[in-house]
């Protein structure tokens, strides 16, 4: 088993037939110096590079356990880089290891010297989503909208429709966030993710999102259609938030889906809002909007 992950590691891009190459290598986390055809002379050169078989071995190993084990992702990165030598790089996979685990100052310390590779057209996708959470959890809104808009130029190559639906959901939160950015481009991404045909992951959560861009946006009847239309507040409270949520948005859709239904949890949540994100570009709007209530 592990030869045969190390060789579907070590496959050159060419040997894939009738596929974008573009395409596979934006999806690809594999270093390199890990692809046969990028050094044909190196590759397997062990008297220069003797530990680039473990080395690739345990970067494979890593991007296998990633999804569900993000701890033993981040032990094999650990590995892959005492292994490596400086150039080789295991950034990008312990970065989103880290990303997985909620450590988002460390993951974001690792991917963002990693920026301007993961946002070329080769770059990998999940790479640079990594990234993008990382930023906007941590409140460079500026970089994160600049990822996050280069990722739904390639959502394509996101091919679940679920993970696609949470990356146009994530992007949407977070473009709110730019001053420079109006909330209309937010609408469009958040109305991408509810026209895909399945059934919302995080329904409270995305139609929340939905209508407070629309609502931050001036355009309050759509913004009341939708929260007709969403899940109840109250069901923030028997699933848990999803990894992309800061306190913050959390706070501020809670206080949209409770407008005119309860005045107490809406005031609750602007306030807490506020207290949350005092440098928001929106904080005067939910101070406005805490003066009308109650």
């Amino acid at each position: 088993m592990p030869g045969r992950l190390l060789l579907s590691l070590m496959l050159p891009l060419s040997s894939v037939q009738g596929v974008d190459l573009a395409a596979v290598a934006a999806t690809s986390p594999r270093p390199a110096l890990c692809r046969a055809g990028s050094a044909p002379s190196q590759v397997w050169d062990a008297a220069r590079l003797p530990a680039l078989p473990h080395y690739c071995l345990a970067v494979a190993r890593g991007y296998a356990a990633l999804s569900r084990e993000p701890r033993r992702a981040l032990a094999w990165g650990e590995r892959a880089a005492a292994l490596g030598k400086k150039e080789w790089g295991a950034n990008e996979l312990r970065g989103r290891a880290l990303a997985r685990l909620g450590r988002f100052q460390p993951a974001y310390e690792l991917l963002r010297p990693l920026r301007g590779s993961l946002l070329s057209a080769t770059g990998s996708v999940h790479g640079l989503w990594a990234f993008a959470r990382t930023a906007a959890v941590l409140g460079h809104h500026t970089e994160a909208s600049e990822a996050f808009r280069s990722l739904i130029s390639r959502a394509a190559f996101v091919h679940s429709l679920s993970n696609r639906q949470e990356l146009f959901t994530e992007a949407g939160l977070a473009l709110m966030h730019d001053a420079a950015i109006s909330p209309a481009e937010a609408v469009a991404y958040l109305k991408r993710a509810e026209a895909l045909p399945i059934p919302a992951v995080n329904a409270h959560v995305l139609m929340g999102a939905l209508g407070l861009a629309l609502y931050r946006d001036g355009r309050v009847f759509e913004a009341n259609e939708i929260r007709r239309r969403a899940p109840s507040v109250w069901e923030f409270d028997s699933v848990p938030d999803p990894a992309y949520l800061t306190p913050a948005d959390r706070a501020a859709v809670v206080a949209f889906l409770a407008m005119s239904n309860d005045a107490a949890i809406e005031k609750d949540a602007w306030q807490k809002f506020v207290r949350l994100a005092p440098q928001s570009r929106w904080r005067e709007h939910a101070e406005r909007r805490l003066s009308q209530l109650p």
